[in-house]
């Protein structure tokens, strides 16, 4: 069932992974906040099946939640290869929650791929920017 999103505070708490709408655009919420090594390999799983369905290429609005995720080498090499095998169905992405040595990270990741990612600070200003790409992509008009 689509959540419907207009305040951060709307955001799904649990980690894992849900349809959410935000300015009548829908996305898809990966929350790892707070998980484990377990359980972020099982968010992993439920939104790699979310987001390579059949038909998906290219449409799919992702939000990331890592707000205090750990991470390990077995998280960090899951994180690679999901997003590399992601990338053909993703117009856009952004991730919340990245400490000084996640958003290092990240940024490299940004610089030497060609995905259509962002951080930010605040949930909202992450939404906000999703809206504007798909609002702005010529593959949504």
């Amino acid at each position: 069932m689509t959540q419907h999103i207009t305040r951060a505070e709307d955001l799904p708490v649990p980690a894992g992974v849900y349809e959410i709408q935000f300015r009548n655009i829908p996305m898809t919420y990966v929350n790892f906040a707070n998980t484990n090594e377990a359980e972020f390999l099982t968010v992993i799983q439920s939104a790699e099946r979310m987001i390579r369905k059949p038909g998906n290429e290219g449409k799919v609005i992702t939000l990331t939640n890592m707000d205090k995720a750990k991470y390990n080498p077995v998280t960090m090499k899951a994180v690679d290869l999901y997003a590399k095998a992601n990338e053909p169905y993703v117009l856009a992405r952004s991730v919340i929650g990245l400490n000084d040595m996640k958003r290092i990270a990240f940024n490299f990741i940004q610089r030497i791929s060609r995905m259509n990612m962002r951080a930010h600070d605040s949930p909202l200003d992450a939404l906000e920017w999703l809206a504007g790409e798909v609002r702005n992509s010529p593959l949504v008009r």
